[in-house]
C-alpha cells in the first residue's frame, strides 16, 4: 500500500492520466448506452439479412454480463497507451532511477508497476460493474450474479493486454514507438501468424487473452451462445501474464538503469 501511495501521488495531478480515463469510461458508457438500439443490415437494403441489437435483450440479467464484458475488450487499447505513457515517462524523466536512488530495491520498483497495472485493471473491472448495474435490467429468478464470471474473465483479458503493454515497454523506450508496435502485433503479425500457422492461432498471446469471451452476438442467427468462461482459459490466460511480466523482470534486473 505504501509503494500505491507513492504512485499515486505523482498521478493525481497528472491531466494526461485523467484524460484517458475520462476517455475510457465516457465513450465505453456512451456505447454501452446506445448497443440495444445498433441495427444493421449485411446486404445494404431494408428487407435484407441482418442485425437488430433490440431483439437481442442486451441489457437482461444474465446476457448483459456476457455482451458488457465482450464490447469492454475494445476499449482496453485505451489502458493499454495510459500504462505505456506512465512507464515511459518514469524512464524518460529519470524517476524510475530516482526511486532506487531514493531506497527502493530493483524489484520494490518493478512491483511497483507491477501494482499500477493491477490497478488499473480492476478499475477497469469495477466500472464494467457499475455499467452493468445500472443498464442491467431484472429478469425473473435470474441472480444478478449469474454470468458474473465474464467479468473476471474481462479482468484477466484487460490484464494480459497489460502485460503485453508492459512487456513492450522494456525493450521500446519511446512511447509512440511502442503503441505503434503495439497495434502492429494485434492488428497485422499476430493475424498472420495465426493465419499461416494454424496451428499456433489459439496459442498466440493476445488470441487467448480475447478467446475466453467468444462473441455474443451470434445467437441471432441461431448459433449457440457461450454461457460461462472455462476455467482452463483463465488459467490459461493468467500464465501468460505472468510469464510476460517475469521476462520483463529479469530483463530489468539485467539491464544497466
Amino acid at each position: 500500500m505504501k509503494y500505491l501511495k507513492i504512485e499515486w501521488l505523482k498521478l493525481k495531478s497528472y491531466n494526461t492520466f485523467w484524460i484517458l480515463l475520462g476517455l475510457y469510461v465516457v465513450t465505453q458508457t456512451l456505447v454501452f448506452y446506445g448497443m440495444d438500439s445498433f441495427k444493421f443490415t449485411f446486404s445494404g437494403e431494408e428487407d435484407g439479412m441482418g442485425m437488430d441489437f433490440k431483439y437481442l435483450r442486451i441489457f437482461s440479467f444474465p446476457n448483459i454480463w456476457h455482451y458488457f464484458s465482450y464490447m469492454a475488450g475494445f476499449f482496453k487499447i485505451i489502458l493499454a497507451v495510459l500504462l505505456i505513457l506512465l512507464m515511459n515517462n518514469e524512464f524518460e524523466y529519470k524517476t524510475y532511477r530516482q526511486h532506487i536512488i531514493d531506497g527502493l530495491s530493483r524489484t520494490e520498483n518493478f512491483m511497483l508497476k507491477v501494482g499500477t497495472m493491477l490497478t488499473i485493471s480492476a478499475f477497469a473491472t469495477l466500472i464494467l460493474f457499475a455499467e452493468v448495474l445500472i443498464f442491467g435490467k431484472e429478469s425473473e429468478g435470474i441472480s444478478f450474479f449469474q454470468q458474473s464470471d465474464f467479468a473476471l474473465a474481462f479482468f484477466l483479458e484487460v490484464l494480459g493486454f497489460l502485460s503485453f503493454a508492459f512487456f513492450l515497454t522494456h525493450f521500446i523506450k519511446r512511447t509512440a514507438y511502442v503503441v505503434v508496435v503495439l497495434l502492429i502485433y494485434m492488428i497485422a503479425i499476430e493475424p498472420m501468424l495465426g493465419y499461416k500457422i494454424s496451428e499456433i492461432k489459439d496459442h498466440l498471446p493476445l488470441q487467448v487473452f480475447r478467446s475466453m469471451i467468444s462473441i455474443p452476438f451470434t445467437q441471432q442467427f441461431g448459433a449457440s451462445v457461450q454461457e460461462s468462461v472455462p476455467v482452463w482459459h483463465m488459467v490459461k490466460s493468467l500464465t501468460y501474464s505472468t510469464i510476460l511480466v517475469l521476462i520483463a523482470y529479469v530483463y530489468n534486473l539485467r539491464r544497466d538503469q
